[in-house]
């Protein structure tokens, strides 16, 4: 669509850059994530791209256009902000990566923050407990029930569900089916 426009218009465009929303991750976690960078323009022109702000121990390959980082335990929290820049000869655009670096949970893997509200919450283990066990009292019933039904008729105790009623197919004699009382 763009293509067409530019032929009709005949006027040159910066490069198109596109890059990933707003990233959060833990400390040990890696992340990894393409630069596409394009010359909307025939015929198109070398994209260079380069980023600002590259946070220590994070690498930028401007050959593949990756951008990688695993954090450390003493870069969280924080908040990272990548500049990306794609330069051709028609023109720079920029626009940014915001990275937020939550510290987790040895425990339950999840953001501090939950930690500290569920720790906060001393009913919630209880409330979890409670639920889990009604659950299975409910199972426990409904298999109880299932096992002690056939075609949706009780059985007797010690009867067999096979030995109770027989199949017309099976009956030699063609002689009707005694109904159950």
């Amino acid at each position: 669509m763009v293509l067409i426009e530019v032929l009709k218009a005949n006027k040159l465009l910066p490069p198109v850059l596109t890059l990933p929303g707003p990233q959060t991750i833990n400390p040990g976690t890696l992340l990894s994530f393409a630069i596409v960078a394009v010359d909307p323009n025939l015929p198109p022109s070398q994209v260079n791209v380069t980023v600002a702000g590259l946070p220590r121990g994070s690498s930028y390959d401007p050959s593949a256009n990756i951008f990688s980082w695993k954090p450390t335990d003493d870069q969280a929290p924080g908040v990272y902000i990548l500049i990306f820049s794609a330069r051709d000869t028609n023109g720079v655009v920029g626009s940014k990566v915001t990275i937020s670096v939550v510290k987790s949970s040895p425990v339950f893997g999840l953001p501090q923050s939950s930690v500290d509200y569920l720790a906060f919450t001393s009913w919630a283990p209880l409330v979890a407990l409670v639920v889990a066990a009604l659950y299975i009292v409910r199972l426990k019933r409904r298999e109880k029930t299932d096992s002690r039904q056939f075609a949706g008729r009780e059985i007797e105790d010690g009867a067999n569900a096979d030995t109770e009623r027989t199949s017309p197919f099976s009956n030699p004699s063609s002689q009707p089916i005694p109904e159950k009382k």
